[in-house]
């Protein structure tokens, strides 16, 4: 603990001053950059562990950028962006502005720009792979249905079209045996019907 008027416990410049102290009691270096970094979207869990599945054969890759966050942070215009909506944080006053009525609809659309910046690379990067994975699973899954169904439809003709051979006895047309392929065609359009609803 410095003593009191311990001169390395002073910042010296124009004036002597104690040490600069963030708001949350932190660094005003660390303070600011954690500023910055909130201007950058969370990644939802699902989106992060894709990130890692995408990148499991690039260790280069996942050693320089382990996380999203950290891949959007290698990105120059990204950068820039979180420091000029860090300077725009700061919405200067009408007197600043020179009283121009126009200003403040300027800084909107800086603010918006730059925010447009970070949300693309964001959409690049952990967005849309995982849409594209979600069309190929949904396309995959629809093919399967389609062949299934086909499946079972050719399996109904095979079955209809199959000769039975049933007793010359007048009481044929009664017999349990001449409702057959009836019954078998029944069954299969159950089946398919139990499937669609369970893909369903």
């Amino acid at each position: 603990m410095p003593l009191l008027g311990d001169p390395s416990s002073y910042h010296y410049g124009v004036t002597l001053r104690q040490p600069q102290i963030a708001p949350d009691g932190g660094s005003v270096q660390g303070y600011l950059q954690r500023k910055k970094d909130g201007y950058l979207p969370t990644p939802t869990p699902e989106q992060e562990a894709y990130y890692q599945f995408f990148y499991r054969d690039d260790l280069d890759q996942l050693t320089r950028f382990p996380t999203i966050t950290d891949r959007m942070k290698s990105f120059g215009q990204v950068v820039e962006a979180m420091d000029r909506l860090n300077d725009l944080s700061f919405v200067p006053s009408t007197q600043q502005y020179h009283r121009d009525p126009n200003a403040p609809r300027v800084h909107q659309q800086k603010v918006a720009k730059y925010k447009k910046v970070i949300s693309d690379h964001f959409y690049s990067i952990a967005v849309k792979p995982l849409e594209e994975l979600r069309e190929k699973q949904k396309a995959r899954e629809e093919e399967e249905q389609r062949q299934t169904i086909a499946t079972l439809k050719m399996r109904v003709q095979e079955l209809t079209k199959k000769p039975i051979d049933v007793p010359t006895a007048p009481a044929v047309t009664t017999s349990p045996t001449s409702y057959l392929p009836l019954a078998v065609v029944g069954i299969v359009v159950v089946v398919i019907l139990l499937f669609l609803r369970r893909r369903a």
